[in-house]
């Protein structure tokens, strides 16, 4: 049985369908039929189970729905050139970032269910580091070795660093300035980071994915 993937990609379904969605591919798994349901020997909360752990690998249809939407927020993160993320920005987050704007009250049902699956992109998002420019050496998540993916030093009064191409000269890394504004454990994991040679712009990249693609199974 085919599940509605094409509209679970752009809209967040309701949690009432998700329940009638489940429950027809639960009767279908066991065999039923219009009118006549066959015994159901395990619950569908089992059957989303992954196999490796003792279920059936059924996909959990609300989580499937949210991920397929983090892929659309992640296109239009990271292909702001196209027309949907053009049309978007236009109209929702003109001055700001897409992982910053509010969700007005006006917003569309499609709108709603993006910025839904933003705290999904959030948790594996970070920074690639080409020239620096765009990359808030304070505020982004660029050092890819922290779980956090940000600094552990404190921000002093007497430190007006803002953006990462600060910390770079040259095309290489500035040592004096890192180590004299970061510990030593954040100063040694910035110097691991390779800088772009070609001055190629800064992007995202996401880090649970070795090739840096978010990506849905």
């Amino acid at each position: 049985m085919a599940m509605p993937t094409y509209v679970m990609s752009c809209f967040k379904l309701p949690r009432s369908l998700y329940k009638d969605i489940s429950t027809m591919m639960s009767n279908f798994w066991w065999g039923g039929s219009e009118g006549r349901n066959n015994m159901h020997w395990i619950s569908w909360d089992k059957m989303v189970v992954h196999k490796n752990i003792g279920g059936l690998g059924f996909k959990d249809l609300e989580a499937f729905n949210k991920a397929l939407l983090g892929k659309q927020l992640w296109r239009i993160l990271t292909s702001p050139n196209l027309l949907v993320s053009k049309v978007l920005k236009s109209k929702y987050f003109p001055q700001e970032s897409i992982l910053q704007c509010t969700l007005p009250k006006n917003a569309s049902w499609i709108w709603q269910g993006l910025l839904g699956a933003r705290s999904l992109i959030e948790g594996g998002l970070i920074r690639r580091i080409g020239n620096g420019r765009n990359t808030k050496i304070w505020d982004h998540k660029w050092l890819p070795e922290t779980p956090t993916g940000k600094l552990s030093t404190c921000r002093t009064s007497n430190c007006e660093l803002k953006m990462v191409d600060e910390l770079i000269c040259q095309q290489r890394w500035n040592r004096n300035v890192i180590f004299r504004y970061f510990n030593k454990e954040d100063a040694e994991q910035i110097l691991r980071i390779p800088l772009s040679l070609s001055g190629r712009e800064d992007s995202f990249y996401w880090k649970p994915e070795a090739g840096g693609d978010y990506t849905v199974d």
